[in-house]
């Protein structure tokens, strides 16, 4: 397995109290092995925990778990080494986006901004778009796909809205063009309750 990203340049484990190091040239040789359902990412320059979560559409709780070299009271847990201190070329197992909804594709610039991509089973849905990265890693205040494909807003934290939805649904054509027609829908903790409600008049 070849990965991309710097040879190792950190302390030696010994020099970090035996707590330990997964380096790229270990996971390219096999030495050390992926955790199920995980794959390594090499650490750049710069790099912390928190941004490797947010690209990633995971949490640092969760890296944490995959990597138990580190933690956040490295006292209190022999063996381990505080999660502020990662080096280029040290190896992160990171478990990968889901299938569905929407994904980080570029990484998070001055603004706070970042670039997603909505999924649906694994195939991309409409177009790339610029969104405030929430604190959860999620788009905030951007329209999202669900895991059952239904599109809905988030809020500033990235959670899915509680209240009405308001977007338009392709209903047949009008001289060959594709035809829309307006709907509101009632969502509670991003789960949609009751039928769509659609706008009378003609479609557009």
């Amino acid at each position: 397995m070849a990965l991309n990203g710097p040879d190792y340049s950190g302390p030696s484990a010994a020099q970090l109290n035996a707590a330990l190091v997964n380096t790229k040239a270990e996971v390219e040789a096999g030495q050390v092995k992926a955790p199920d359902g995980t794959r390594p990412l090499v650490i750049e320059p710069g790099d912390n925990l928190s941004a490797i979560a947010q690209r990633n559409g995971t949490s640092v709780e969760q890296l944490l778990k995959d990597n138990p070299q580190w933690s956040l009271d490295p006292a209190g847990n022999p063996g381990t080494r505080d999660a502020s201190l990662i080096y280029p070329g040290e190896v992160v197992f990171v478990r990968p986006f889901s299938d569905n909804g929407p994904q980080q594709t570029s990484a998070v610039g001055a603004d706070g901004q970042a670039t997603f991509q909505n999924q649906r089973d694994g195939v991309p849905v409409g177009e790339p778009y610029q969104a405030q990265v929430a604190p959860n890693g999620y788009p905030a205040n951007s329209e999202i796909v669900t895991a059952d494909g239904l599109a809905i807003r988030t809020d500033a934290k990235g959670e899915p809205l509680t209240g009405p939805y308001h977007g338009t649904e392709q209903q047949g054509t009008v001289q060959g063009e594709p035809a829309y027609r307006s709907y509101s829908q009632d969502y509670v903790d991003g789960i949609p309750s009751g039928a769509k409600h659609y706008s009378p008049g003609k479609m557009f």
